[in-house]
C-alpha cells in the first residue's frame, strides 16, 4: 500500500529508535562504551521511547478514523449512485412504452392512409376519364350547362379534400417518426448513463475496500503503539521506584569495548506449530459462514467458508512459505502456504495474488484481494437491480495436516 510507506518508515524509525537504546543500555551495563549509564538515564530513554509510541499511535489513529470516514461517505455516494440508476432504468422503461405507442400510432395512421387511397380510387379514376372526354359535363346533363357546372365544381372539390387529407396523414406519419427517433436517442443516452454509474459504483466499492483495509490496519497498529508505550512507561515507573530505595551504585572502572566492524542480526526464528495453535490470524475481515464437519453429512466440508465486504484484501494467518499461487479449476486463484511440520492453510477464492511462489510470508501480512460481485458487460439491463450495501463475497480457509484436512477452528485465536 504506497499510502502506507510513510507510516511503516516511521514505525521502523521508531523500532530503531528503541531497540539503539536498549542495545546502549545492555551496552553500559557491562561496561562498554566507554561511559557507564546509570538508571536515571534508563528511565529517561524508556520515557522518551513511551512518548514517541504514543504520539505515533495517536497519528496512526487518526489516519484510521479519517480512512473510515472516507469508507462511510463512498458508500453513501454509492447509495446515490443506486437511486440514480433507479431513476435512468425507470426514463428506459418509460420510453420503452412510448416507442411501442408511437409505433402503433404510425402503424394505423399509415394504414388509414393507403384504406382512404384505395376507396377513392375509382373517384380519381372518374375524374381524369372525364376530364380527357369531350364536353362529357353537357353529355350528362342533357346539355344543362348549370347541372354541367355544379357537376365539374364538386368533382374538383372532393380532389382537393382528397388531397389535403392525404397530406395531413403523410405529415402526421413524419412527426411520428420523428419523435420515434428522438424517442431512442433518449434511451440510448439513459442506457450510456447507467454504465458510466455502474462504473463509478465498481470504482468506490473497489476503493471503499481499501480504506477500510487501511483504517483497519491504522487502528490496530495504533493499539499495538499503545501497548508498548505502556510497557516502557511500566519499566520505566519501576526504575524511578528502584531509584528511590536502592542505595547508591558503587563505581566502576571505564572498559572500552572491542566492537566488530559489522553486527549481523539474527535471522528471525520459524515458530513452532505448538505456537500456531490457538493463534493464528483470520485471513479476512468478516464473519464465519460456514464451518468444518470433516465430511459428514453428505456435504463433505473440509474447512471454513468467510463471508467478508467486497474487494477485502487477504492476510497470511501465520509465518510460512508459499508453496503454491495460481488458479485451481473452479476455485479462482488459490495460495498455499507451508508453516512448518508438514501443515499448510489453504486460501481459495482470491481474485488476485500479490506474493509468488517460494517467498516467505508473515503472519498478518497481505497476499491478496477478494473479488466483488459486479461483473463488466457490454450493456447494463434495465432489470439489473442496483448492487446492495451489505453485499458479501467468499473466501475459503483450509488447514491440511500432512495432505489431511483438519478441523480450523481450534488453531484460530
Amino acid at each position: 500500500m504506497d499510502k502506507g510507506a510513510p507510516n511503516t518508515r516511521l514505525l521502523s524509525a521508531l523500532s530503531l529508535s528503541i531497540v539503539f537504546s536498549l542495545t546502549t543500555l545492555s551496552s553500559a551495563q557491562d561496561g562498554g562504551f566507554g561511559a557507564p549509564v546509570n538508571d536515571d538515564d534508563r528511565a529517561a530513554i524508556l520515557s522518551i521511547g513511551a512518548d514517541e509510541r504514543n504520539e505515533a499511535a495517536r497519528t496512526f489513529e487518526s489516519k484510521g478514523k479519517e480512512a473510515l470516514e472516507a469508507a462511510d461517505r463512498d458508500e453513501a455516494r454509492i447509495k446515490e449512485i443506486a437511486k440514480e440508476i433507479t431513476r435512468f432504468e425507470a426514463a428506459i422503461s418509460d420510453s420503452r412504452e412510448r416507442l411501442v405507442t408511437l409505433a402503433r400510432g404510425e402503424a394505423d395512421a399509415t394504414d388509414d392512409l393507403h384504406n382512404r387511397r384505395r376507396r377513392h380510387a375509382a373517384t380519381f379514376t372518374a375524374i381524369v376519364a372525364l376530364s380527357k372526354a369531350q364536353a362529357p359535363a353537357i353529355i350528362a346533363h342533357d346539355g344543362d350547362t348549370t347541372l354541367a357546372a355544379r357537376g365539374a365544381t364538386a368533382l374538383a372539390g372532393l380532389r382537393a379534400a382528397l388531397t389535403h387529407e392525404a397530406r395531413e396523414t403523410q405529415r402526421r406519419t413524419t412527426e411520428i417518426q420523428d419523435l420515434r427517433e428522438r424517442t431512442k436517442l433518449a434511451r440510448n443516452e439513459a442506457k450510456e448513463a447507467i454504465a458510466s454509474l455502474r462504473k463509478r459504483e465498481r470504482e468506490l466499492w473497489t476503493l471503499i475496500g481499501k480504506r477500510r483495509e487501511e483504517g483497519q490496519d491504522h487502528l490496530a497498529r495504533a493499539e499495538t503503539l499503545k501497548r508498548e508505550a505502556d510497557q516502557l512507561a511500566a519499566k520505566a515507573e519501576a526504575l524511578d521506584v528502584a531509584i528511590v530505595r536502592a542505595p547508591p551504585p558503587a563505581l566502576k572502572p571505564v572498559r572500552v569495548a572491542n566492537l566488530p566492524e559489522k553486527t549481523i542480526p539474527a535471522a528471525r526464528r520459524q515458530p513452532t506449530i505448538a505456537e500456531a495453535l490457538g493463534n493464528l490470524a483470520a485471513p479476512v475481515i468478516g464473519q464465519i459462514a460456514a464451518r468444518y464437519d470433516g465430511g459428514e453429512g453428505g456435504n463433505a466440508a473440509r474447512g471454513l467458508v468467510f463471508e467478508a465486504k467486497p474487494y477485502s484484501r487477504v492476510y497470511a494467518p501465520w509465518d510460512g512459505k508459499i508453496s503454491y499461487a495460481g488458479p485451481v479449476k473452479s476455485f479462482g486463484l488459490v495460495t498455499v502456504i507451508d508453516i512448518g511440520e508438514g501443515h499448510q492453510v489453504i486460501l481459495a477464492g482470491l481474485a488476485s495474488n500479490e506474493r509468488n511462489k517460494g517467498e516467505a510470508v508473515l503472519r498478518g501480512e497481505p497476499i491478496g484481494h477478494l473479488g466483488g460481485p459486479i461483473t463488466d458487460g457490454e450493456e447494463f439491463l434495465v432489470e439489473q437491480s442496483a448492487l446492495p450495501a451489505d453485499a458479501v463475497t467468499s473466501l475459503y480457509f483450509q488447514i491440511r495436516r500432512n495432505g489431511d484436512p483438519i478441523d480450523p477452528v481450534p488453531w484460530l485465536e
